[in-house]
């Protein structure tokens, strides 16, 4: 059985083979230059973030769609591959990843493509251990 640490260590892996796979072009650029597009996508995604109660369970996160990246199940994967070829095929689409610390705060990251740019962020501002730190990304590019 795998402790928490090393759950977390594989999470973290996972997320950001999924953020490379998804986001960043051949390159290795951001590619996202229209600051009207840039905002319209950001403020988008935060509403989306702000959705999430602060006393966000596990329960709601499963009940929500959401994945749970140390318990993924095969809805989990479908819905990640789905999003996967979504992407690929210029259709817009949302995915919410919900990890949950030691203290049970969740730790949320989100993908939200509108068929051109993907609008990262990553929250842990409900986490009461943690940094709490909310960071955005957006990308345009070739995947």
């Amino acid at each position: 059985m795998l402790g928490f640490k090393s759950k977390v260590l594989i999470t973290i892996i996972f997320i950001s083979g999924l953020i490379l796979f998804l986001i960043v072009d051949f390159n290795g650029k951001s590619l996202a230059q229209d600051n009207t597009f840039e905002q319209q996508i950001k403020n988008f995604g935060e509403k989306q973030t702000n959705k999430v109660p602060e006393d966000y369970t596990p329960e709601e996160a499963m009940e929500n769609g959401d994945i749970t990246p140390t318990n993924i199940t095969p809805k989990q994967r479908e819905k990640i591959n789905q999003f996967k070829k979504n992407v690929k095929n210029g259709n817009p689409d949302f995915i919410r990843f919900t990890q949950f610390s030691k203290s049970g705060d969740p730790i949320i990251t989100e993908f939200q493509f509108n068929g051109d740019l993907i609008y990262y962020r990553w929250d842990s501002t409900r986490d009461e251990s943690g940094d709490h730190i909310a960071e955005n990304m957006e990308y345009r590019g070739t995947i």
